[in-house]
């Protein structure tokens, strides 16, 4: 018995694989010269390992043979991404069809060097093997915050959800810290509690009511922002919270809502 436990063990390693999660972090701490910046796409996180591509979650994608057909065999890391509503990409993926996608590559992981040697190595591939679905994302670099700000407030007026910093100097590496940091604008609002959902005793989300400026009233779903304590004591029904959006969907809900406190009765 112990030697089949061992075996299916292994057998789960040989398909886990780290990927990069860049953190929030305060920008006013950071040296903007020994970093990249690039444009944070609003779309759906795509790996592709050498042989299949992966969400997220670790989650296998079916896509046609056509979209992988001459990807490299190494790993890449990127989103799943075009330029249009959220919910439409997201739909071109989970239906299988990937038509209108191209996977817009951030990341070359298990190359050596920095980030710049590592992207060079996926440039000179698809100078040798073009290919219209892969894209790698540009970076730019800053002397000054005055221009990082500038770029950052471009970006805002075309609709982006913010930037990814990299240290220029650091190989590759998963572990959370400054070296990989998301800067990102939100709105913030109310909404009251309609519903607590919960998976496994565990808070899920909320779906909570909330009233955009034409004061139409629409169901927001909220389900991060979260600490451990907070997903096992979830707020009730009726409760008023406080929660942050970075743009609103083409049906005029907030986009990626995230909790921030509970609001309490002023007396």
């Amino acid at each position: 018995m112990r030697k089949i436990i061992l075996f299916i063990v292994s057998c789960v390693c040989v398909f886990a694989f780290d990927m990069i999660n860049p953190v929030l972090y305060d920008i006013d701490k950071i040296n903007i010269k020994d970093y990249l910046v690039s444009w944070k796409l609003d779309g759906v996180r795509g790996y592709w390992d050498g042989k299949n591509l992966y969400s997220k979650n670790q989650n296998l994608y079916h896509p046609p043979k056509s979209f992988t057909k001459d990807f490299p065999p190494f790993a890449i890391d990127g989103e799943l991404y075009f330029d249009g509503d959220f919910e439409d990409i997201v739909s071109d993926v989970k239906s299988g069809r990937f038509e209108k996608v191209s996977l817009y590559v951030f990341e070359v992981p298990e190359q050596k060097g920095t980030l710049k040697d590592r992207l060079k190595v996926l440039e000179n591939y698809l100078q040798a093997h073009p290919n219209p679905k892969i894209k790698i994302i540009p970076q730019h670099h800053f002397e000054n915050k005055k221009d990082f700000f500038e770029f950052f407030e471009y970006i805002k007026k075309q609709g982006g959800e913010g930037v990814v910093l990299h240290k220029k100097s650091t190989p590759y590496t998963t572990k959370k810290g400054a070296n990989i940091i998301k800067y990102k604008h939100f709105f913030k609002d109310e909404c009251i509690i309609e519903k607590t959902v919960l998976k496994d005793k565990i808070l899920s989300r909320y779906d909570c009511l909330w009233q955009d400026k034409n004061g139409k009233k629409l169901i927001v779903k909220i389900g991060s922002g979260f600490d451990t304590f907070h997903r096992q004591n979830p707020h009730k029904k009726g409760d008023k919270i406080a929660f942050k959006y970075y743009k609103l969907s083409k049906y005029g809900t907030p986009v990626h809502s995230i909790y921030i406190k509970r609001i309490k009765d002023e007396i």
